[in-house]
């Protein structure tokens, strides 16, 4: 395969993959958004209405962890169409839901198809992406998160105001199945790259090295996620990895009801607050990326500068953001930014490491289970806290979340540094 072939291949590969998970992000955000219209036609209260969306989350959780094994014995072609496919099929079928019941069962498959995706999306960039390629990748990755929900939030008000719920359910399932064959079609169109990619890797990666004055890969053995976990430096990244799921998705549920009760604006105010916040922080993912690539050199110290970047951001919100609207989520727009750049220093560059010895997708799926049982926890426990002990209280306990996170970080340097060498001995 000569160069030509090879930037031809990656970027067919690297696109499928955007359109497969940005697809999926439009499916993932169709219930919140269809909510306030769903309860009344049902009968549901907020309670149920909030076990049908914890449904989900619980088993995308603990999907991603057994899809994360799965995805190291199972080629990515096969697991990305059947994960697209079936989640695209279940969120058609909330279209036609007529009671809650059905509604919670439907929503809670739709949460075990879409656990499928991210962790042999990664193995995919990891194994089928040659190693000069996978920075640029794995900070432009972090764009389907943005794209994906900006584009639910567009065809479900478009749908919303034209048909109702029920359409916006339907057009949505439709783009995530039409989605699975772009990805089923598309990535056998580029066989010849997928069979060539190793041989190239191993040639032009070595050469690389070589270049840069370090020793050439060489094939290693698998090694198992256990002992990825124990000796290649990943302790601190679990304790990473929580706190940031408490701040990145915890928060981020929590926005709009924080906006409206301190400062008595309207609910539509507070809902387009937050349908710029993906937007915003999209930035922090790239910022994140070249902090890595230019000064650190360590996702762990990198991450390290994400958290002390919430840390400051979110002590500025206990101190000043109640003054002023604007002022509050500017701050919080930072501490999304931040957070959104260290999420994917530990979900998209560590996992990515770990190809060369067949973990890519395990570690994947271990650490984004635990992002989400986080994710879970912190958006319960931030409601009791907002009702029992008021905002001003539960902010401050975001800020004590973000020293932590940063004290973990600062701790995992060292130990990745070792992890790294092992994994590239």
């Amino acid at each position: 395969m000569d160069e030509k072939q090879m930037k031809s291949g990656a970027r067919i590969l690297f696109l499928l993959c955007f359109i497969v998970y940005t697809a999926s992000y439009v499916g993932r955000k169709v219930y919140s958004a269809c909510l306030p219209d769903i309860m009344p036609e049902l009968g549901i209260d907020k309670d149920f209405g909030g076990y049908i969306a914890t449904g989900f989350l619980a088993v995308y959780g603990a999907g991603q962890l057994i899809s994360g094994i799965i995805g190291d014995k199972v080629s990515p072609k096969q697991m990305l169409f059947t994960g697209l496919l079936g989640q695209g099929i279940t969120v058609f079928m909330m279209g036609a839901a007529n009671n809650k019941i059905f509604m919670l069962i439907v929503w809670c498959l739709s949460g075990a198809f879409s656990s499928m995706l991210w962790s042999p999306l990664i193995r995919a960039l990891a194994e089928w992406l040659p190693r000069s390629r996978q920075s640029a990748a794995g900070m432009n990755i972090a764009a389907t998160i943005p794209v994906g929900q900006v584009m639910s939030y567009l065809i479900t008000g478009t749908t919303l105001k034209v048909s109702g719920w029920h359409a916006s359910f339907y057009a949505c399932g439709i783009i995530l199945i039409v989605c699975s064959f772009v990805w089923f079609f598309g990535i056998r169109s580029i066989k010849g790259y997928l069979t060539g990619i190793a041989g190239y890797k191993l040639v032009h990666d070595a050469a690389d090295e070589n270049a840069a004055g370090n020793k050439a890969p060489v094939p290693a053995k698998k090694i198992s996620l256990v002992s990825c976990i124990f000796t290649c430096g990943l302790l601190c990244a679990i304790g990473g990895i929580f706190t940031n799921g408490a701040l990145i998705n915890g928060i981020g549920e929590w926005v709009p009801t924080y906006v409206t009760d301190t400062f008595n604006v309207s609910a539509s105010t507070a809902s387009t607050v937050s349908t710029i916040m993906p937007i915003i922080g999209l930035s922090g993912a790239y910022i994140a990326g070249l902090i890595d690539k230019k000064v650190t050199k360590n996702e762990y110290a990198s991450s390290a500068v994400m958290f002390a970047a919430a840390f400051v951001s979110l002590g500025c919100l206990v101190l000043f953001g109640n003054r002023n609207m604007i002022l509050a989520i500017i701050l919080i727009a930072i501490s999304n930014s931040a957070m959104l750049g260290a999420n994917n220093m530990i979900l998209t560059f560590m996992p990515l490491r770990f190809g060369k010895v067949g973990r890519a997708s395990s570690v994947t799926g271990f650490l984004d289970a635990c992002s989400y049982a986080a994710s879970a926890l912190s958006t319960a426990v931030f409601g009791v806290l907002a009702k029992t002990g008021g905002w001003e209280r539960t902010t401050a306990i975001w800020v004590m979340i973000a020293a932590l996170g940063l004290a973990v970080c600062l701790i995992g340097i060292r130990p990745w540094k070792k992890g790294i060498a092992r994994l590239e001995a």
